[in-house]
């Protein structure tokens, strides 16, 4: 598993936690990921499927993020390839899927490979 933690805007905190990486599989991908009084913006490079854990999880999307999902315990959020939005929680806790697991690669062949496990 890698596991990074990282500060995101003011005062909120986000986080990561990949489970299932291309080392494991050759199709899919697993991650959790936290979210709690934060905000962060990404373009999807892939198919996604979000299952909310816990907390409330916002997913704005849409022109100036005109567009609000609110995720909530056991809510599935389905997002294609290249949505670009904004992540917001409140002690948001959402499991995803992505596909293909070698996103990473596909759309940045150059990238450095993930830190040793030792590091991590």
């Amino acid at each position: 598993m890698m596991y990074s933690q990282i500060q995101i805007y003011a005062g909120g905190f986000a986080s990561t936690c990949s489970l299932v990486t291309p080392e494991i599989s050759k199709t899919i991908a697993a991650t959790i990921a936290t979210y709690n009084d934060s905000s962060a913006d990404w373009t999807t490079e892939y198919d996604q499927v979000s299952i909310c854990l816990g907390g409330v999880l916002r997913i704005r999307t849409g022109e100036n993020y005109s567009r609000t999902i609110e995720a909530k315990f056991g809510d599935v959020v389905w997002l294609p390839k290249n949505t670009s939005l904004k992540y917001e929680g409140d002690k948001g806790i959402m499991f995803f899927v992505p596909y293909p697991v070698d996103w990473r690669f596909r759309s940045q062949p150059n990238r450095p490979k993930p830190w040793p496990a030792s590091v991590r």
